[in-house]
């Protein structure tokens, strides 16, 4: 009987979620996004909840963008952006969490070698 409480419990909070990020691809077409982008931030989103991502908990987004070790910066970069703007959608805001970039510079020796 639990089983079956909690198993209901999942599709009611996936149908949730499922509506919210429609009710967002909506939004994003009123206020004059591109469809490209539209399409990008919803592939983003779902990919978040298949990853762990509990929406309505900022917590629970920040913890699985931690989990994400093969992802580069800039892609967790757009996937913060794009729950940010999502949350704005919802008149929330959070705290997101903040990623350095790992810059490459060449070192002199190898610029003079690659501009000669």
């Amino acid at each position: 009987m639990v089983a079956e409480q909690q198993a209901i419990e999942v599709l009611r909070r996936n149908e949730e979620v499922k509506g919210k990020i429609l009710e967002y691809a909506f939004w994003m077409q009123k206020e004059g996004y591109a469809e490209t982008t539209i399409t990008r931030r919803i592939r983003f989103l779902k990919t978040m909840t298949n990853r762990g991502a509990n929406l309505a908990d900022p917590e629970s987004v920040k913890e699985m963008l931690a989990r994400q070790q093969n992802w580069q910066v800039k892609t967790k970069e757009i996937a913060v952006e794009t729950y940010s703007l999502f949350l704005k959608m919802q008149g929330l805001n959070w705290n997101p969490p903040k990623f350095k970039s790992v810059k490459k510079y060449l070192s002199s020796q190898q610029s003079k070698r690659s501009t000669a």
